[in-house]
């Protein structure tokens, strides 16, 4: 995103500043409602809270329709999601590994040649046992 697309998206330009002001103003003279709700709907006609919930909601959808906010959105999402994927996927091998490294250690600690290489398979395989006898 562009330093212009960024000051754009974040209400630095002439409308997003015009509408900052408006809605600061409104502030002054209490909380603003969410438009169109039954607050809203209270206001007098001529409030300035009321106009700063139209503002408010205007500039959100101009946030959330302009194309770069949707591509920082959709950046955003994706590396979440591939971050997510990626901590999914290394637990699971940490589980798989414990869990694995947990049966290798106790069938080595019983004799077993589970886990080792083939070659040292092989030659245990060829050594007579003790136990044989």
């Amino acid at each position: 995103m562009t330093p212009a697309e960024y000051a754009r998206l974040a209400g630095d330009d002439e409308v997003g500043r015009w509408a900052r002001a408006a809605i600061a103003a409104a502030r002054r003279t209490g909380p603003i409602p969410q438009y169109g709700s039954a607050g809203w709907l209270a206001l007098p006609d001529d409030d300035p809270r009321r106009t700063a919930a139209v503002l408010i909601a205007a500039e959100a959808w101009r946030l959330d329709s302009a194309p770069a906010w949707i591509r920082a959105r959709l950046t955003a999402e994706f590396d979440g999601a591939h971050q997510a994927a990626i901590a999914e996927f290394e637990d699971m091998w940490r589980r798989t590994l414990d869990h694995n490294i947990g049966r290798v250690d106790r069938a080595r600690a019983a004799g077993g040649d589970i886990g080792l290489p083939i070659d040292e398979r092989v030659r245990l395989a060829r050594q007579p046992r003790e136990d044989a006898a």
